[in-house]
């Protein structure tokens, strides 16, 4: 069992670590490895996310193309 005051630290960590950076990336994977198309509104939402995370713009491109 989990203690909470564990919880903390654990939340702490994941965000020291950067782990939105990584759950968004594979979710872009995801999503085009499984031929998900997001919608316009989706895929803008996307764009902000991996913007303000200043991420590289090859994170979410390939998904733009599939809107195409």
């Amino acid at each position: 069992m989990i203690s909470a005051d564990a919880c903390p630290r654990n939340i702490s960590a994941n965000t020291y670590h950067n782990e939105c950076v990584v759950a968004l990336e594979d979710l872009c994977t995801q999503l085009y490895e499984h031929d998900v198309v997001p919608a316009p509104g989706e895929l803008i939402t996307i764009r902000e996310l991996a913007e303000e995370m200043n991420l590289e713009e090859d994170t979410w491109h390939f998904l733009r193309d599939s809107n195409s």
